[in-house]
């Protein structure tokens, strides 16, 4: 049986199973009939137009009983049949539709696409909307935004859309001038983070101008997530080399660079009959007389270091950022009698927050942000072994360095200008090793505590503000003819005792053998006769003993040096014994010497090395008796 055959064969079962069963057994017309038959049934307000696959030769499905009662069960309760309508139209019926568009439909409550709204008409669309070229994207110069073409379509009507795509006065806008456009929105989105924040280049870390501060990017990420990748992005976003953020209290950066120095919180006092003068000295230090008490308690007995010291304080004030090349050393073991009170209290009333007060952690500690932004640093109690010799390389650049490392912990160290100056305050005898010839420190001793009636007066002056702007405006007029930044300080008695204190062994023997005052006489001898004695002093006042090589580098400071090569000598006890070995050659020799009988003879060198050699060899033994000088 061919194919045509048995497609005309009706199945065994009478009754179709579906669509398919009912096409091969009535025809197509059968199941077309009954298709609408049961759309009639359910939705009698349905028009159906044409059906448009009555020629197309596929199998069309049947609805089933079950599918016929889920459609029954999904229809709204709302409405009833007769309130549901299928609106059928043509192209051509959209065309008409839209040439007579002119307000919302009739029916239902929203607006047609094609209705004209007041706020999109074709006059202002075309002043506010231009078309992005190569694209279909639209440009909205109201919103600074780009919208998709469908969007802009649902937004103004198809009309409108159509009619504003074809219009003659149609603008258009290059891509390169829409980024430049979206490129200023972002930036105004953002503003508040373009204002506050300063990228630093060559780091990851950026400016803080509100809170004043470095901060990590990473950190900028984490408080404002939405807006970050946004403002780092932005060609408007704030950026100078790292370099470039500075501290500089002078005030002569340059534009491009970023001061952090604010300047100071005190105001001098003024004239009250001429607030653009200060106010008259002789009246500003009777107004704040208890602090120049102070001051002058602390400094007795050393009229000198007090001159010296007032001037200290106020040259910095008077040319602000100046960095003093001298360092202030207060120390004792008398509590309560007003270092603290001075350095600590008065001076953090005029400095504010450029006034630091650190403890020896601070300066043992590797990281030293507290060094950043200080014009006054006070450090209480600097005392142990650590701090005073392995830390006075570090304290000594302090003092005259004109540049500071700043290690910040998580950020990158820095350079900074190094304007701070520094006070040191202790109890103890020995607070810092202060050299023979230093020149950084004024050293001061204060011996009694400050009278209570001083005392009372000093702290209530404290809380009042016209003494503080007073002793400022005092400073400020104090006479510097003749002082400058690298000034020496005075020698003091504290400071000649503390040199002492703290000298080393052997810098202490070189000096009291060269002003005579150990068993040694200060005369010419070998370097071994010399090292001899330092060890048998040393021994005697129980000091440290270091070796020769040490001991002959340490005395080349007070110019006690050897000779470059071994000399010959012998002593007059000895004239036939010549002996060689370098010396310590102390004084000229003559160029003649009186014989016993008064003649005067050449001098030979091999002599008289040999006569002081025999002189210091004999005290060595214990003989102080001095050495006769024969001649043949």
């Amino acid at each position: 049986m061919s194919q045509d055959e048995m497609l005309e064969q009706p199945p065994s079962n009478s009754h179709p199973s579906d669509f398919n069963d009912l096409h091969v057994i009535s025809g197509l017309a059968e199941v077309r009939s009954q298709i609408e038959s049961g759309i009639s049934s359910q939705f009698s307000a349905f028009v159906v137009p044409p059906h448009p696959l009555e020629n197309a030769g596929q199998d069309l499905g049947r609805f089933s009983a079950e599918d016929q009662a889920f459609l029954a069960e999904d229809e709204p309760n709302t409405h009833s049949h007769e309130d549901f309508e299928l609106e059928t139209y043509t192209e051509r019926d959209l065309i008409e539709r839209e040439n007579h568009s002119g307000g919302p439909q009739q029916e239902g409550d929203g607006e047609s696409e094609d209705f004209e709204r007041p706020d999109f008409t074709v006059e202002k669309c075309l002043g506010r909307f231009m078309l992005v070229e190569g694209k279909t994207d639209v440009w909205d110069s109201f919103r600074k935004k780009t919208i998709k073409a469908v969007a802009f379509t649902k937004m103004v009507g198809k009309s409108v859309a159509e009619r504003w795509q074809s219009h003659r006065n149609r603008k258009m806008i290059d891509q390169d001038t829409l980024k430049t456009e979206v490129d200023s929105q972002t930036a105004i989105e953002i503003t508040d983070l373009i204002k506050r924040y300063v990228h630093l280049e060559g780091t990851l870390e950026s400016w803080d101008t509100l809170h004043r501060e470095r901060v990590k990017n990473a950190a900028i990420r984490e408080a404002f997530p939405n807006q970050y990748e946004i403002w780092f992005k932005s060609p408007h976003r704030r950026m100078i080399h790292n370099t470039d953020l500075v501290f500089d209290p002078t005030n002569s950066s340059k534009p491009h660079q970023i001061n952090r120095f604010t300047g100071l919180d005190v105001v001098a006092a003024t004239d009250a009959d001429a607030p653009d003068m200060l106010m008259n000295r002789k009246d500003a230090y009777e107004k704040c007389k208890s602090f120049d008490q102070l001051l002058r308690h602390l400094c007795v007995g050393e009229p000198q270091a007090y001159g010296w010291l007032i001037r200290w304080l106020a040259y910095p004030l008077q040319h602000k950022g100046a960095k003093m090349a001298t360092s202030i050393l207060m120390h004792g073991n008398i509590h309560g009698a007003g270092k603290s009170l001075f350095f600590g209290g008065i001076m953090e009333k005029i400095y504010t927050k450029y006034h630091k007060t650190l403890d020896q952690r601070d300066l043992e500690s590797q990281y030293n942000d507290w060094a950043d932004e200080v014009l006054f640093l006070l450090f209480e109690e600097i005392a142990n072994n650590k701090t005073k010799h392995g830390m006075m390389g570090f304290i000594k650049h302090l003092i005259t360095g004109s540049k500071l490392s700043i290690h910040q912990k998580f950020l990158s160290s820095m350079q900074q200008a190094n304007h701070m100056n520094t006070v040191f305050l202790s109890n103890h005898t020995q607070p810092l090793p202060i050299e023979e010839n230093d020149r950084r420190f004024l050293v001061l001793y204060p011996k009694s505590t400050v009278p209570q009636e001083l005392l009372d007066r000093v702290v209530a002056d404290l809380d009042d503000n016209d003494v503080i702007e007073a002793f400022y405006a005092t400073l400020l007029q104090i006479d510097l003819t003749g002082f400058n930044a690298h000034t020496k300080p005075p020698m003091t008695k504290a400071k000649r005792e503390i040199i002492e204190y703290t000298r080393a062994g052997y810098d202490t023997f070189i000096v009291q053998w060269i002003a005579e005052e150990t068993d040694y006489p200060y005369c010419t001898c070998t370097v071994s006769q010399l090292y001899d004695a330092y060890q048998k002093w040393s021994k005697k006042t129980n000091e440290h003993i270091v070796s020769l090589k040490r001991f002959m580098g340490e005395a080349k400071k007070y110019g006690v040096v050897s000779t470059d090569k071994q000399e010959h000598w012998r002593k007059p006890s000895q004239p036939a014994n010549k002996q060689q070995s370098k010396l310590v050659v102390i004084g000229v020799m003559p160029e003649q010497t009186a014989d016993k009988q008064g003649v005067l003879r050449p001098t030979v060198k091999m002599d008289w090395y040999g006569a002081d050699i025999e002189k210091f060899d004999k005290t060595l033994q214990g003989d102080n008796n001095d050495a006769p000088y024969p001649f043949p």
